[in-house]
Order: C-alpha cells, then sequence, then structure tokens
C-alpha cells in the first residue's frame, strides 16, 4: 500500500515538474507559457517595482514644499535628488520593470504576448520621470502606446506622454498629441487629465485666464480630494494673475470645500480668499484675517497672516495700518519662510521710504536682500536701494553731525557744557526708566505665568482636601512672592527674613574679612607705598568730556568740520538724485551745501547741479534764476561755460598721477584715440585712478567711435562708480550732449520729430507678435511696484500692427528719467521671461512725437532720430 503511494507521488511530482518546465519556455506561443510569465511577472519582479516607486514618490511628496508666493506646482511631488533614499527606491523600480522586460517578455510574429510586459514599460517611464529621465521616459510611453493591444493603456501613456511634453514647457510637440486624444475619444475617468493637460500648457504659454479655467475644470472632475483642492488652488492664482479677483476668491472657496491634504495651503487659501474680497466691505475682509489669527492653531502662521493683513491695508489704501502689520509680520518670521519675512521687510521699507525714515528704509531693504533667495526677480533691486540708502544715510549722518558741531562751537563753551550735562542727565534718566520699565514688564509676565499655572492646577469643588496643603502649592507662592515684589519691591534678606545658622554668619564674617584685605592690597602698591588712585570707568554715552572734545572751539578746526559738512551734503544731493529719484531733497542738499562754503572750489558744479534738476524738473523759472545765479557768482567756472554752451574741458591730470595716467591724459588732450585705449588696456589702475581712467577711456571710445557711443560710455561709467566726482562729471557731459550743445557738422534731419529733452517722455516698448502683451503689463506693474514705488506710472497697452505689440509707459518728467527707467527695465530678470531681449525696442518718447510716430508707423525714421538724440536703443 506505501509503496503505491509513493509511486503515485512520484508520478504527480514529475508531470508538475514537467508542466513547469515546459511553461517556463518564452519561445513557445502557447496558453500555459503565457499565463506562466504574465502571472510570475506580476507577482514577483513587477509587483517588486511598483512598492519601491510607490515608495519613492511617497517620499517625493513628503520633500515637496509648497512656494505659496508663486504659483505653486501642478503636481504635489518633486523630482527626487541624486543620493537620496526616494531615488535609490526609483531606480530600483526602474530596474525591476528592465527584470521583467527581459526574463518575461514573449514576442510572437512581432507582437508582445505578455500584458505585463507594457505594465512594466509604464512603471519603468513613471520612475524615470521621477528621476528628471524625461527622454528614455518618453520612449518607453512611446512603446505602450504604438504597441500595447489595449486601448485604454495606449491612452493612459499617450496621456502621460502629452504631460511629460507640457510639463517640460513643450506645447508645440503635446498639442498634436492632444489633439488627436480628444478626436478619439478618453474615457471619462481621466477627463481631468485632459483639463490639466491644457492647464499647463496654457501656463507655459503665460495665458493666465486659459490656464485658470482649465485647472478649474479638473478641480470639478478630479476624483481625489486632495487634487481637487490642489487644482482649485491654483486656478486662484491664476486667477489673480490674470487680474480677475472675484473669480480667484470663488476658485479658493472650492479649494476650501475640498479639504486640502496640508493645513498650510488650507490657511493660505483663507487668506487669499479675503484678499481677493474687493467687492466686499474691508470691515469684513479685516474681521476674517483678524479671527485666524486669533485661532491658536494658527500661532505659527502669524508671519503670513500678518503679512496678508498688510496687503490688505495697502489695497484699501491704509498705509498706516500696512506699516504696523508688516512690522509685525517680519518680527514673527519663521525659518521656514524666508521669502514672506523678506517680502515684509521690503512693503515696510517702501512704506518707510514714503516717510522719508531712510534709516529705517536701509535696515528693511538689507534685510529683504539677505533673506531672499538669490532667484527671486527683484532681489537686485533691494540691493542697489540698500545700497543707495547705506550711502545716503551715511552722507546724511556726517553732514547732520557737522552741522550740528559747527552750531556748537559758536556758542560759549560754559554753555555747551551745560547744555552736554542736561543732555547726558536726560539720556541717563531715560535709560533707568527704560530698566525700570523692563523690569516691571518681566515680574508681570511672571505673575501671570503663575497665575496661569496656579489657574490649572486649581482643584475643583469639593476637593480641597485632596489638593494638599495651600502654603505648600509651589504655584501659589509664586503668585505671591511676584506680588509682594511688585509692591514692595526687593527687600534683603536679613534681620526676621531668614534665621542664619552659625555656620552661615562665620562664612559672612570671614568673606567680609578677606575683603577689607584684599581691599588694602590693592590701595597699596608693590613697594608697600599707597598706589595712585584709579579713574572711575564712564559710559562713552554719558561721558560729558568726550562729547566737549568733538566740538571744534577753534576757528581752523570750526572750518575744516564746516568743509566736511559741506562735502557730505554735496554726497546727499548726489544720493538723493541719482538713487532716490528726489529732485526736490537733492535741491535743498545742494542749497544747504552753498549756503555754508560758498566759496568751495565745488561751489559751482552744486549750483549746476541746482540748475539742471530744476530743467529736469520742468521748473523753467527756477531753472534761469539757477542760471543767472551762477553766471553772477562763478563767471569763470567750468560750470558757467557749460551753461553759456562753450567747448568743455578735458580732465586734469593730477599732480602726483602715475606715468601711465600721465600718458593717457596726454593721449586724450591730443585726440589720439587709438593711442589712448591701447595705453589704457595695457595698464593695471590703482583703485584712486581708475575711475579717472575709465573716465579718460569713455573721452577716447566717443571720440574714435561717435556720439552715440560717447552716451553708451558715459552712462556704463556712471552705473560703475555711483555717487563719484567722475559720475557727476560723466552725467553733466551726458546732458549736453542730450542738449546738443556739442556742435556738429550741420543739423540733423529729424523729420516731424522735436528734440526735448527736458519735457515730459514716455518709454515705448515694440515686441513681435505672438508673446502675450497682458503678461509683460502684468510683470510691468509689479517691477513698478517694487523697484519704483514711490513713482507714479502708468502702463498701457495700444495696438501697433499684425507684426508687433505696443506697450507705453508714462510719467517721467524728462528725458534722463526716462532713459534711466529704459536701461533698468529692459535688463530686468522678470521682464526677460515674457519678451524676446533681441527683438524688443524701448524707445523714449515725447507725447508730441509720440502722435506723429503712432499714426505713421514709421520705425526706422525714429529708431534713427533716437540713435541720433538719446543713444544706442
Amino acid at each position: 500500500m506505501r509503496s503505491s503511494l509513493l509511486f503515485r507521488s512520484l508520478a504527480l511530482g514529475a508531470a508538475a515538474a514537467v508542466v513547469v518546465l515546459s511553461g517556463c519556455s518564452r519561445e513557445k506561443d502557447r496558453w500555459l507559457n503565457r499565463r506562466y510569465h504574465e502571472v510570475t511577472a506580476r507577482f514577483n519582479p513587477l509587483y517588486n517595482g511598483q512598492v519601491a516607486y510607490s515608495e519613492a514618490m511617497a517620499t517625493a511628496v513628503d520633500a515637496h514644499q509648497d512656494d505659496f508666493t508663486q504659483l505653486i506646482p501642478v503636481d504635489d511631488w518633486s523630482k527626487v535628488k541624486t543620493g537620496t533614499p526616494g531615488e535609490a527606491k526609483a531606480k530600483r523600480a526602474v530596474e525591476k520593470a528592465a527584470k521583467t522586460i527581459q526574463e518575461h517578455s514573449m514576442v510572437f510574429k512581432g507582437k508582445q504576448a505578455n500584458p505585463a510586459v507594457f505594465d512594466a514599460y509604464l512603471l519603468m517611464a513613471r520612475a524615470q520621470m521621477l528621476m528628471g529621465l524625461d527622454a528614455p521616459a518618453s520612449e518607453a510611453l512611446s512603446t505602450v502606446a504604438r504597441l500595447s493591444p489595449n486601448p485604454d493603456l495606449q491612452v493612459e501613456a499617450e496621456l502621460e506622454r502629452a504631460e511629460l511634453l507640457a510639463r517640460q514647457g513643450n506645447s508645440a510637440l503635446a498639442e498634436p498629441l492632444m489633439f488627436e486624444l480628444e478626436r478619439k475619444g478618453v474615457p471619462k475617468k481621466w477627463q481631468f487629465k485632459i483639463d490639466r493637460i491644457r492647464g499647463r500648457m496654457a501656463i507655459s504659454d503665460q495665458d493666465w485666464v486659459g490656464a485658470a479655467d482649465a485647472m478649474g475644470r479638473a478641480a470639478a472632475k478630479a476624483p481625489r480630494a486632495h487634487q481637487r483642492a490642489r487644482y482649485a488652488f491654483l486656478a486662484g492664482q491664476l486667477y489673480e494673475r490674470a487680474l480677475e479677483p472675484e473669480r480667484a476668491r470663488r476658485m479658493y472657496e472650492a479649494c476650501l470645500k475640498a479639504q486640502p491634504a496640508s493645513y498650510a495651503m488650507l490657511l493660505e487659501a483663507q487668506l487669499r480668499r479675503s484678499m481677493n474680497g474687493g467687492g466686499i466691505n474691508p470691515t469684513k475682509l479685516y474681521k476674517e484675517l483678524r479671527e485666524l489669527l486669533r485661532e491658536p492653531k494658527n500661532a505659527d502662521f502669524a508671519d503670513r497672516i500678518y503679512f496678508a493683513l498688510g496687503d490688505l491695508a495697502l489695497q484699501w489704501d491704509d498705509r498706516d495700518e500696512a506699516y504696523a502689520y508688516f512690522q509685525r509680520s517680519f518680527a514673527a518670521g519663521k525659518p521656514e519662510r524666508p521669502l514672506v519675512q523678506g517680502l515684509a521687510y521690503a512693503r515696510h521699507g517702501a512704506l518707510a521710504l514714503e516717510r522719508r525714515a531712510y534709516e529705517r528704509a536701509q535696515v528693511d531693504f538689507d534685510s529683504a536682500s539677505i533673506l531672499l533667495p538669490k532667484s527671486y526677480a527683484g532681489r537686485d533691486g533691494f540691493v542697489k536701494k540698500a545700497q543707495t540708502l547705506s550711502v545716503l544715510v551715511e552722507a546724511l549722518s556726517r553732514a547732520q553731525l557737522s552741522d550740528s558741531l559747527v552750531v556748537l562751537a559758536g556758542r560759549d563753551p560754559a554753555a555747551v557744557r551745560v547744555m552736554l550735562e542736561k543732555y547726558v542727565a536726560g539720556l541717563r534718566k531715560a535709560d533707568q526708566e527704560a530698566v525700570e520699565r523692563a523690569r516691571r514688564e518681566e515680574e508681570l509676565a511672571e505673575l501671570r505665568a503663575a497665575s496661569a499655572e496656579l489657574d490649572a492646577a486649581a482643584p475643583s469643588a469639593g476637593a480641597g482636601a485632596a489638593a494638599g496643603w495651600a502654603v505648600y502649592a509651589p504655584a501659589l507662592r509664586a503668585k505671591g512672592a511676584a506680588a509682594f515684589r511688585q509692591r514692595f519691591g526687593e527687600r534683603p534678606n536679613v534681620d526676621n527674613w531668614r534665621l542664619r545658622s552659625r555656620s552661615s554668619q562665620w562664612f559672612a564674617a570671614t568673606a567680609a574679612k578677606d575683603g577689607e584685605q584684599n581691599d588694602q592690597a590693592e590701595q597699596n602698591g608693590q613697594d608697600g607705598k599707597p598706589a595712585a588712585p584709579k579713574k572711575p570707568s564712564v559710559d562713552p554715552r554719558y561721558d560729558v568730556e568726550a562729547y566737549l572734545s568733538q566740538v571744534p572751539f577753534e576757528s581752523s578746526a570750526r572750518d575744516s568740520v564746516r568743509d566736511a559738512a559741506c562735502l557730505a551734503w554735496s554726497e546727499v544731493a548726489a544720493a538723493y538724485r541719482d538713487g532716490m529719484q528726489d529732485p526736490q531733497e537733492a535741491i535743498k542738499a545742494y542749497r544747504r551745501a552753498l549756503r555754508s562754503c560758498p566759496s568751495s572750489p565745488d561751489a559751482p558744479r552744486w549750483l549746476y547741479g541746482v540748475y539742471r534738476l530744476h530743467v529736469s524738473a520742468n521748473e523753467a523759472l527756477q531753472a534761469e534764476s539757477a542760471k543767472k545765479e551762477l553766471l553772477e557768482r562763478y563767471p569763470d567756472s567750468e560750470a558757467a561755460a557749460l551753461v553759456q554752451g562753450k567747448a568743455l574741458k578735458t580732465v586734469e591730470a593730477a599732480p602726483n598721477a602715475s606715468p601711465a595716467f600721465l600718458a593717457l591724459h596726454a593721449a586724450v588732450d591730443q585726440r589720439s584715440w587709438k593711442e589712448a585705449l591701447k595705453i589704457h588696456q595695457a595698464q593695471e589702475w590703482s583703485a584712486a585712478e581708475r575711475p579717472q581712467a575709465d573716465f579718460l577711456k569713455a573721452m577716447a571710445v566717443g571720440g574714435r567711435d561717435g556720439r552715440n557711443t560717447y552716451s553708451d560710455a558715459l552712462r556704463a561709467l556712471i552705473a560703475a562708480y555711483p555717487n563719484t566726482p567722475q559720475a557727476a562729471q560723466a552725467q553733466t557731459y551726458l546732458t549736453a550732449l542730450a542738449e546738443g550743445s556739442d556742435t556738429d557738422d550741420g543739423p540733423a534731419d529729424n523729420g516731424p520729430y522735436q528734440v526735448a529733452p527736458a519735457a515730459p517722455h514716455q518709454v515705448l516698448i515694440l515686441f513681435p507678435t505672438g508673446f502675450d502683451a497682458n503678461a509683460a503689463r502684468n510683470a510691468l506693474a509689479r517691477i513698478h511696484s517694487m523697484d519704483f514705488a514711490g513713482k507714479p506710472l502708468g502702463v498701457r497697452t495700444l495696438p501697433w500692427d499684425e507684426d508687433s505689440q505696443l506697450i507705453l509707459v508714462d510719467g517721467f518728467a524728462s528725458a534722463a528719467e526716462a532713459l534711466s527707467y529704459r536701461d533698468k527695465v529692459r535688463v530686468h530678470p522678470e521682464l526677460r521671461t515674457r519678451l524676446p531681449i533681441d527683438r524688443t525696442r524701448y524707445w523714449p518718447v515725447t507725447v508730441a512725437n509720440f502722435s506723429h510716430l503712432y499714426r505713421s508707423k514709421d520705425e526706422s525714421t525714429y529708431r534713427a532720430f533716437v540713435q541720433r538724440n538719446y543713444g544706442t536703443p
């Protein structure tokens, strides 16, 4: 019996082995072979690869952080970085997919007989996209779309491929795929992907309304709640960019209804819903945001809520409230949100600039430039503002200090001492009051903390015995001690305040005796004789003698301080003029320098600066008065010759100049332009001589290449050496060139256009058709709000012709302002991403000249006019 059973078992085992061995073959097209390899592939390498891909995707989702100050990406994951666990998991998924294809592929008559292989290709493509390997991923998707017999799998692969192209920003190649998919028809479960891909394509083309509409449709059709919330939030951001706040508010409400996956997005949607309630009573919007601020779960997001309150206050032109809210925002800043903190500093600095609180503004812009990432579009503007304000604040501080010292020097020294003693006494009293105020606030905080602890630990009614004796409760004792100190102050622990043991009394007596011996030793020198008494140290802030030593009571010292004050005021004027674009304050600073130092060698240049500032501000009467004053007071100066239209002199060489500089100066003086440029290029100039040498080089370049190149070289010099005498002289020469004060061979043929550098100007921006004019206009509006916040500039889009589009920016008082704006804007990174830099024209134009140009559309004539009168366009 046993032998027969053993024989049967062996026979069945052998038969099973034969079946298994025959099924392992990939060369025979049999149902058993196909089924064996499909099951083996799905439940061994393919399953392991799918698990690895799921883990890699989870890692990518966890590592992703949305930056709500920018458009959030459509995907809620980021590509895995090299050397991270996520990359290792994605590589494992690719390896398992490749193993599935290599070991279980069954091709008969050019067709794949194992459907699991196409699933492996899809898995491989998705894992490669996660690693950023788009080219091999596209090949794998193409294989599935071409060879898979399953229509749904073909559609899924084509959708993935089209989305890959749209993710790359390649709408031109994605469009044919989308057209073919929509023609054939897409299953209802994937309709949201069609809208999502359309949204990606519109974003890459900067069609904000089209992108927002597509993402809104995707949000309505997406099967999962977190997808609906994400797409609705992105649609709201896109409607914001399209300047449609009402539709943006509805999308943020849809996002909140779908319950976002992260609380950060939920809070941001609430904030943006309030920010886009333009047609709603502002009191209601403030209430919405303040309620968010009061919720304890939002404590970590206080900086963002305060920032939203500041933006809301700016929307309703409540600048004082905005100033306070932005200050609270950066005070509550979080390291994980440096962009919010940096932008809060920037907005606060812009408002401080409006208040002329230059020191505060300088600190704010400096902080913004440090906190904002280098990739942020407006960071360079904040850096320049911080640098300009630093120069202004430093020069203004020196000027005001020197003026104060000169005023004090004119008074009686005894009266000055009394005044300084009163000042120091007031300063000391204020410091003591501040210390006392801080101490009381600390005690009050301690009392509140103890009271809160006592309230939290208080027993319930009827449970007094269980809570222990009240006199030994730590919270109650702390509360009583704090209340006592607040009422009676600090009391020494002597007499009946604390019982002291004999050991403690002995220790105190011994310490006192040792202290007396040490004091006696310090009073005697090394030879045993009494040492000289030490001078008590005085805080420099309370040292009256130190203050008195700075006052220049002697005549020579007073003149030196006065000259330093005048020089500082001229630097203040230059900073106001060039950096702050504030001509009125620059005129005041020049006038203060002229009043204090009328006989200074630089006084004619200061008065000429006053004249030019009045001209640029279109103040004809004041300009004529300044010109008359200049000719009467300094008739032999270079500034007077310049006002009269006489030939300009070249730069004079310093007596202690190097031989190379003297040779360069001689070459320029002799108009040997090539020789001058050769000398400049061959020499390594010192820091002291470099600005002057570069100025001579600019003159040589202009002499060799003509007026337009000369203007460009002078502008480059001004940008390279701001707030220097060379920059001031270059600006003077540039102004003379713009006014046509240099002599030409004959009158230029300007056609119907008139040269009017002092007239109000506009900047005309012409760019090819096909680029989004609305996107460029919105970019200019953002640039104006950040870099030209103190200047009211208008932006209009106008039709031009079938080949070009036109944007007109107005609000410039003169040609110089328009040219300065042109030079800054045309290299701005945010605008360069929206307009082709090599095919965009930035032309300054007066109102009268624009009417001629807009009627005629004669670009070639006006281009020549711009080159002749404004420099290189």
